[in-house]
């Protein structure tokens, strides 16, 4: 037994609090000091990785869409993709470096509401179902606010095999490891599920209208973000929603 500084009660050395006057113990003190430096600095990680995902893509963005215009497209997409990709990279470098858990439980995995063999399948109906959102904003929607239409509007010229690979595949991948990987296990560090959905939804729609298109893409591709979220939110895992984007991106390229 040992005896409170304060009352000089005496109390039992395991003890946090002095069971007469309720005054901590200093080795509680100093452990609540190294918890709550540890929760700072953990958010302030979280903050910096968030920063990271967002800035370095948007960046890229816009100087290959606006400062490399004479670039080849495939030169501009290489550019983005390599950014967006090592963005994805030191976020998930600087998340993981303290594996300790802060006060909120931030950083555990999410619980899985969707397994095994129904991910997929659902997988898929999410992206048809984003696809006819984006479809039927773009044709209806987006086209009642266009006030003239270009002569040049024909058929888009053939696409090529880069292209068709970079929208189908590689574009699936990297905006999701990024979108729905780095950023959403930064925000989930200082936010709840609810608000982790919607600003990744929101980062995605951004960096989507970085080209300088933002009344045509940000409404579906914020839609879009929530329906890919909400896949990576109950299956716990990116790879669904890179399936939905893919399938989503597939039916645009055929359509």
């Amino acid at each position: 037994m040992t005896s409170c500084p304060r009352c000089g009660a005496t109390r039992a050395p395991s003890a946090n609090y002095c069971p007469s006057c309720g005054t901590p113990t200093l080795a509680h003190k100093r452990q609540h000091r190294e918890r709550t430096n540890a929760d700072r600095s953990r958010r302030r990680t979280a903050v910096l990785a968030l920063a990271i995902t967002v800035i370095g893509p948007l960046v890229v963005g816009v100087l290959a869409y606006r400062g490399m215009e004479d670039a080849a497209e495939w030169t501009q997409d290489v550019a983005i993709f390599s950014v967006s990709i090592a963005s994805a990279w030191f976020a998930y470098h600087l998340l993981r470096r303290d594996r300790a858990q802060d006060a909120m439980d931030a950083g555990q995995p999410e619980r899985s509401k969707l397994a095994g063999a129904w991910v997929y399948p659902v997988a898929i109906l999410t992206g048809l179902m984003t696809w006819s959102i984006a479809w039927l904003y773009v044709r209806y929607g987006y086209q009642a606010f266009v006030t003239t239409v270009s002569d040049d509007a024909a058929l888009p010229p053939a696409m090529t095999i880069w292209e068709i690979a970079a929208i189908v595949v590689i574009a699936p991948i990297v905006e999701e490891v990024l979108c729905r990987g780095a950023a959403w296990d930064a925000l989930r560090r200082l936010a709840g599920r609810r608000t982790t959905l919607l600003g990744t939804a929101a980062i995605f729609a951004i960096l989507h209208g970085m080209n300088g298109g933002v009344s045509l893409e940000l409404p579906h591709r914020f839609v879009g973000g929530v329906a890919f979220g909400c896949l990576r939110l109950v299956s716990g895992s990116v790879r669904p929603s890179i399936v939905a984007h893919a399938v989503h991106n597939a039916l645009a390229v055929i359509v």
